[in-house]
Parts: C-alpha cells; structure tokens; sequence
C-alpha cells in the first residue's frame, strides 16, 4: 500500500531553505557522528518526500540535521515519521539523576550484548545547559543513607575505582574495560543508591558518582559513541549538581567540549569551556578549561579570545602550587597548554609554529599518558606531511604505530587512517613507501580485531 506524501518534512525543509542535496548531507554527518556510515544523496530524501520511511534509525538522524539547521527542537513526528518507535533513553529526563543513570547504564550493556547496537543520537540542542550551575551548594539536607563509616568506605571505592580505571583509559584507551566500568556504575553505583533513595544520600557521594560518570563519557567518546558519551556527560552534570560539587561539574563542561570542538561544534565548545573554567575550584582544573576554550575560540574565529585563555591557562597552571609538587601531574599540565598552543597556532596559520609546541607537548608528556602522546604525534606527522617534511613525517609515524599497537581508541584508529590517505599523496618518495606499507598493514588489523568499537 503506498503511503501519503511526506508534508511535515517537505515543510520542515522548506523553512530550512535547504536542497535535497543538502539535507542528504546533514544526515550523513549526523550519522556519522554516531558511528553509521550513510551515503544518501537527493534520490533518497525524493523517496521520503513521497512517503517512504528510511530505514532503522535514519528518521532520529533527519530529525536532528533539521533542529540544528532550524536552532529548534525537531523530533521524528515532527518530521513526519510517526511509526517511528520510542526510546526510554532518548526521552525527557526525569527528576532524578540517579534512576536515570541506571536507564543509560542498562542500555549500553544491553547494546553490548548485539551486534548493530542502537546508537544514540548527539543532539545539538543537548548542550544547552546552563552556563553557571544555580543550584550549586548544599544539597537538602538528607540523612546518609548508611553509617558514617560505610559511607566513607562507598565513596573511596568509587574513587579509587575510577582512578584506576582513568589509567587505564589513558594508557590503553576508551574501549579498554569499559563495559566492566559501566558494570560497575550499575551494580555497584547505581542500584546500590537506588535502593537507599528514600533515605538519601550525602553529597560526597554525588561528587564521587559524577566524576565516575564522567569518565564513563570519555571511554565512549574515545569509541565514537558520541550520543551515548553525551547522555553520560548531562548525568555527570547532573549528580554534580545535586551534590552541591563545582569542580566535577566544571570537569564534566571541559569533556562536553572537547567533544563538541571535535565534532565541529566550534561555538557550542567555546560556551562549554568557558563556562568550565568560570566555575573550576582548582587551577590545575582551570588551566585545562581555558586552555581548551582557547582551542575553540580559535576554530571559531576568535584569535583574541583564544590568546587571552592561553594566557589565563598559563597563569592557572603556575598558580597551582600543589600540581607543581607532583611532577608528573606539572609536566601532563605543561604538555596540555603547549598542545593547545600548537592547535591555536595552526588555527592562525602559523603550521610551523604549531610544530614546535606539538614537539614541546610530547617532551613534556608522561610516558602513562599513551592516548594523548598517539593524538598529539598524529597531529604532528600530519602537520608535517601538510609541510613537506616527509622525513620527520615518516619517523612521527613509526612512533605513532609503537603506541597505536597498545591502544583501543577510535580516535586514535581515525588519526591512523587519516595519515594513511595523506600519505598515499607522496607514496613515490622512498621512506613514505615504507611507512605506508605499515600504515596499510596497521589499518587491516584494526579492522580484524574490531579496535574501538565497543
């Protein structure tokens, strides 16, 4: 039986004052974004015009290619996809925070166990939260669930479980363990409070639950389950709220917008981080949220703003005498302000320049911080093939593949690739042959033993 003509959607795309053409596009990269490889073109937003429903999860994708063209909310309904099933996930968040998380947590794992998992879809308009917390200091005053003791013991297992499993992040990359740290959030974080809620629970709790939530966010970003990690960032939020906690919820905003900034999102990532920064109780903190609102200040055209921010980094860094204690945490501080140096300096125009503070940001990186010395070496091989310096190239490469061999990141995997095709433009010259057999070689392996994908 043939359907009715799409109207709500050839609407929709009318006041978007968009070509098929266009919103084909927009889908393709709001898939992307997901996870999903999309090829539409104008033929198929012909075929939905006419009434015919894209596949799967596609009418969530249209959706939002609309709202964020629009600057409005757009639901699949909206756009005339009515058959279109609910998601318990992607619904209207409720009051609390924690039933919540357990409803996220759940999801994941359940999506682990399938092959072609639902991905959640990131939502632009999910980033509008508000720039200062207003709810920020004490919350009600609620009786502890549990003892003093046992809820001291609670707290420090949930901070020591994601201190451990941060360092393991960093050094082995977001789709490492993951799924038993969402295990854990569910068994050992959720339930557990869920289960004591009439009773309450103490704000130490809530500030040692986000920030385990947010590092839940990162591993799914560095997977590129960007709609999933974002889920995870708002709950992160959340619990940071309820608990009265300015710094986790200023660390969970600095994530939000390394996220954004590297989806593209450059205005929404400058918001993000500048709103981390103003609300930060620590310097150490400080200097990497105004160090990434530098970055993104930068992509979005504002090299002013962006050098202030640097300098208001550098300034938060040297004026926080307890990281210059630990060397290590001083010199992971220093590597992180040069790298967004560098990144600042490309977005100038300055490439050689941004060279120099990619190198200085590897001198001074620890050797535990694998993901981010594989990132920032890959920026740097690009930086230079993009300079002609295939030499130093090629060498920046052979480094890159020592640490990719111990990584699971996608966006680790994505840089690798990314080289790969920059390569094949110089694969004449005698040492980018050789690099290019290993990039090659690298890249089929990845694709054998499924690296980032969780």
């Amino acid at each position: 039986m043939s359907r009715p003509p799409n109207e709500e959607l050839r609407s929709l795309v009318a006041q978007a004052q968009w070509t098929y053409d266009n919103l084909a596009r927009a889908v393709n990269a709001v898939a992307a974004e997901a996870g999903v490889a999309l090829t539409y073109d104008r033929s198929a937003v012909a075929h939905w015009l006419a009434g015919r429903r894209p596949r799967g999860e596609v009418p969530a994708y249209v959706a939002e290619a609309l709202a964020r063209r629009l600057h409005r909310p757009v639901n699949p309904a909206d756009a005339g996809f009515t058959d279109t099933p609910a998601s318990s996930v992607d619904g209207p968040a409720s009051g609390d925070p924690v039933a919540e998380l357990a409803v996220v947590a759940r999801h994941d794992l359940d999506a682990a166990q399938v092959r072609a998992p639902r991905r959640l879809v990131y939502r632009v308009t999910d980033l509008d939260v508000p720039a200062r917390p207003t709810t920020i200091g004490q919350s009600e005053a609620v009786r502890p669930a549990h003892s003093e003791d046992r809820l001291s013991r609670h707290v420090a297992a949930i901070t020591s479980m994601t201190s451990s499993m941060a360092d393991i992040d960093a050094s082995f990359g977001g789709a490492h363990a993951r799924t038993s740290l969402v295990t854990y959030v569910l068994t050992d974080v959720a339930i557990p409070s869920r289960a004591s809620s009439g009773r309450g629970v103490a704000p130490a709790w809530f500030a040692a639950a986000s920030a385990c939530v947010q590092l839940v966010g990162f591993m799914c970003f560095d997977s590129h389950q960007h709609g999933l990690a974002l889920a995870y960032f708002r709950l992160a939020l959340r619990l940071a709220n309820a608990g009265g906690h300015a710094e986790t919820y200023a660390a969970a905003l600095r994530d939000m917008s390394v996220q954004a900034w590297s989806l593209g999102h450059h205005q929404h990532a400058a918001r993000l981080a500048y709103a981390s920064a103003d609300c930060a109780d620590s310097e150490q903190l400080r200097a990497l949220a105004s160090g990434q609102a530098a970055v993104a200040a930068a992509a979005a055209g504002d090299q002013e703003a962006a050098q202030m921010m640097l300098l208001r980094a550098r300034r938060s860094l040297e004026e926080d005498t307890e990281t210059k204690h630990s060397s290590g945490t001083y010199r992971d501080g220093l590597a992180d302000i040069e790298f967004h140096t560098a990144r600042v300096l490309e977005y100038a125009g300055d490439l050689r320049g941004a060279i120099a503070a990619l190198d200085a940001s590897l001198r001074h990186r620890p050797e535990t911080k694998r993901r981010s010395r594989a990132l920032t070496t890959a920026h740097l091989a690009a930086l230079l093939l993009n300079t002609g310096q295939l030499g130093a190239a090629s060498g920046a490469i052979d480094r890159l593949l020592g640490d990719h061999a111990q990584l699971h990141s996608a966006r680790v995997d994505a840089a690798l690739s990314h080289l790969h095709h920059q390569l094949m433009r110089h694969r004449q010259h005698p040492e980018v042959a050789r690099v290019l057999r290993r990039t090659a070689s690298r890249a089929a392996n990845v694709t054998a033993s499924g690296h980032g994908v969780t």
